[in-house]
């Protein structure tokens, strides 16, 4: 599935990669499954040297194409590190290695950019707000969570004309299309072949029956700053609340890292996630479908990875019973070689997602 906005109104199509070959999809789900689960330790797995013949025609160029689009260039290196080199080739080998130059430069435009003169004004969300949760003391340990886009959040007008002028002072083209929403940018700019991309935000979600811009307001309130050089913080339990979001809507719950990411924040942050802030989000809506979702992908990985992660009865009751079609659909989703079996529901389950219908 191609999301081609990331607006209300959505066009979705068929991922040309998609394999219904049997013996494709049980060898690159394998592959993708064990890159999530092996990126922390505490979900053990073993990844073994792999030889060519092994491997299902058109298995490799399948799995290329899952890791890039669920941008998992960092923790294949992180978890297979050459092993899987005499499958997918020197040459995309060569592309996840620029991947890490990428987010090697993205952290420099944060601290020297845009930290520095707006930090106090914006927040930065997604990669970039993910990417310590992944992180470690020891400078020999490689951080697996890449910075693909910087996604950048100032809900004022005049943040965001400061932040425009910014960026083009630095380089930055404009990328976005006459007719646009006026409140969401889209900049790119070359870094030494690299194509390095920034989105400003002005709003994160329209408001509909299960959103309220309120909320973001409130959520925006409550970040923090740590440090001069960065832009602030989401609190922990806000950035588990936009990532159920985001990998609801966003990805149709089809996306490998936002799973991940929400794997690593119920983990790692298990004891600051504040689950009553949460509780009461969701009530404020009648359908929350994109808290239910995200949650019931999250039960999927502790099914593949045989390690449970930390929610409270109330979820867990209400996962006992989920809502059929979410846990079919989620289901369908996580088959990574073939996302798009159930593609009539796509449309369906964004409305239900982002509109609350």
């Amino acid at each position: 599935m191609a999301i081609r906005s990331t607006r209300i109104t959505q066009t979705f199509e068929r991922h040309p990669w998609a394999s219904s070959n049997t013996a494709v999809q049980i060898w690159v789900n394998e592959v993708i499954w064990k890159i999530l689960n092996g990126c922390d330790a505490r979900f053990p797995t073993e990844v073994e040297e792999l030889e060519p013949k092994d491997v299902p025609p058109e298995a490799a160029e399948v799995c290329r194409r899952v890791i890039q689009h669920n941008r998992l260039e960092g923790m294949t290196l992180l978890v297979y590190g050459d092993k899987l080199k005499p499958i997918l080739g020197s040459p995309f080998y060569d592309e996840m290695i620029n991947a890490k130059a990428r987010s090697d430069r993205y952290l420099q435009e944060v601290h020297w950019l845009l930290g520095p003169k707006l930090g106090a004004q914006s927040i930065l969300l997604d990669d970039f707000a993910m990417r310590r949760y992944f992180g470690s003391d020891s400078a020999d340990i490689q951080n697996g969570r890449f910075i693909h886009t910087l996604t950048l959040w100032t809900p004022t007008l005049a943040t965001r004309e400061e932040v425009i002028s910014l960026l083009g002072e630095a380089g930055f083209q404009s990328e976005s299309k006459p007719g646009t929403d006026s409140s969401t940018y889209d900049f790119v700019k070359p870094s030494q072949g690299l194509p390095h991309r920034i989105k400003l935000l002005g709003t994160i979600w329209e408001s509909a029956k299960n959103w309220s811009l309120d909320i973001e307001r409130e959520i925006f309130d409550r970040a923090v700053q740590v440090s001069t050089s960065i832009p602030l913080r989401l609190e922990v339990t806000d950035l588990f609340l936009l990532q159920c979001r985001r990998f609801s809507i966003d990805s149709i719950a089809g996306s490998a890292v936002r799973l991940l990411d929400l794997v690593t924040l119920l983990t790692r942050e298990s004891d600051n996630l504040d689950w009553e802030r949460l509780r009461n989000i969701k009530n404020a809506f009648a359908k929350p479908d994109w808290f239910w979702a995200a949650l019931i992908a999250v039960t999927a990985f502790e099914v593949k990875s045989g390690y449970l992660v930390t929610m409270p009865d109330w979820v867990r009751d209400h996962l006992k019973e989920p809502d059929s079609f979410w846990t079919d659909f989620v289901a369908t989703r996580m088959n990574w070689a073939n996302p798009d079996t159930r593609v009539i529901d796509f449309p369906r389950a964004f409305v239900k997602a982002a509109k609350g219908t």
